[in-house]
């Protein structure tokens, strides 16, 4: 569990992590240590020309979405696309088909933000740099989170999508 210093409230709220290391933590923080982590993800946003009613797709895990995410998708501005089950990893590997379909759903849906664990986010742009003949897509903004960003594939998946990234990670 973790407070914040000048936290004034018991007040916790509970989640996953993302399992990148094979099994989710639950995690628990204080109800401040939220806010202020949403205020920085939110400045973020603003200071790369991202506003909250812009699409944005969120390439993760098959975990369901949360009632903020569901809003979002009935105002038709969040799409989740699963990319896998860490639980099952074999049967949900990412091949070229399904690349192939998360390039198409990324044209026709035309994300201002593209989210997701590092690792599927360099897959999808070697693919798209591959197939580019075939797929128009322009983000403004992408954001790497749950993995170590390396500088060389940050560069890279910069320079392959025309866009700044930004890493939620850290590293």
């Amino acid at each position: 569990t973790i407070f914040s210093t000048e936290s004034r409230s018991w007040k916790i709220v509970c989640g996953e992590t993302t399992g990148s290391t094979g099994v989710p933590t639950r995690v628990c923080i204080d109800e401040r240590a939220k806010k202020i982590r949403s205020w920085g993800m939110a400045r973020a946003w603003f200071v790369n020309g991202i506003l909250p009613s812009d699409p944005f797709v969120l390439v993760w895990r098959d975990k369901g979405i949360d009632r903020r995410e569901l809003l979002s998708f009935i105002f038709g501005n969040f799409l989740y696309v699963p990319v896998m089950n860490i639980m099952d990893i074999k049967s949900t590997t990412l091949d070229k088909d399904k690349i192939l379909r998360i390039l198409s759903i990324l044209e026709k849906y035309q994300p201002s933000v593209i989210r997701g664990y590092v690792s599927a986010l360099h897959v999808l742009a070697r693919f798209y740099a591959k197939y580019r003949d075939r797929f128009k897509i322009a983000p403004k903004l992408i954001v790497g989170s749950a993995e170590y960003l390396p500088p060389s594939v940050w560069d890279e998946i910069e320079e392959i999508f025309g866009c700044k990234m930004i890493n939620l990670y850290g590293g």
